[in-house]
């Protein structure tokens, strides 16, 4: 499922504990094309943003119309198994 951005600056992503996130992707209107979002690791390379269980990351998507979030985590565990994914000025909760 795809999310609007809302030209909203910065995603908010917060995992539970039995959950993660293992891709992230940003759409563009303009080229009409899914990219995989990539972070500076500050040493010259680049890494697949993630984000590990019972952990939050804000990263910033500027200029992306659409996220798409991929999941995973232990079906067992209901309670645990939430991400929470948010917008700079949205509150609401958009993947469970």
């Amino acid at each position: 499922t795809a999310y609007f951005t809302e030209n909203q600056r910065f995603l908010h992503i917060q995992c539970a504990a039995s959950s993660n996130v293992t891709k992230i992707e940003l759409y563009y209107h303009a080229s009409e094309v899914w990219t995989i979002l990539h972070i500076d690791d500050g040493d010259g390379t680049w890494s697949q943003a993630i984000v590990a269980a019972s952990t939050m990351r804000i990263y910033e998507i500027a200029g992306a119309d659409k996220v798409r979030v991929t999941h995973a985590g232990n079906s067992g565990d209901a309670a645990n198994n939430v991400i929470y994914v948010r917008t700079s000025n949205c509150r609401r909760r958009l993947v469970a």
